[in-house]
């Protein structure tokens, strides 16, 4: 069941939403990838957007990395992550491995 059909609206209503999203939709991601471009991540900008966005510090990691130099070490560019460390952070933050590389891809 859609949000539209949750909501009760007449088939006709439902129908004439669809079609003006469908419409409109191209306008806006072509809007929204000009006025906010996203530029490239790097592993060290990844994992420090996710520990901003969970409040975490470097010794909450502590422990998935190693020990709070090595978090430190990575922060600052000084080390790379391994695949073990990709491994864990990816459980913690519940995001696939792709976050963690330069590029957002893995090669098989």
């Amino acid at each position: 069941m859609t949000l539209l059909e949750e909501e009760g609206l007449p088939a006709a209503d439902q129908h004439a939403i669809r079609s003006y999203l469908k419409a409109v939709f191209p306008f806006v991601e072509e809007f929204e990838k000009k006025a906010f471009p996203l530029g490239k991540s790097s592993p060290e900008d990844m994992l420090r957007f996710l520990m901003d966005q969970n409040g975490l510090t470097q010794y909450d990691l502590a422990a998935e990395l190693g020990g709070q130099p090595v978090v430190s070490a990575v922060l600052r560019g000084k080390r790379k992550l391994t695949r073990e460390h990709i491994e864990r952070l990816c459980v913690r933050f519940h995001v696939g491995a792709a976050t963690f590389y330069p590029g957002g891809s893995v090669a098989a």
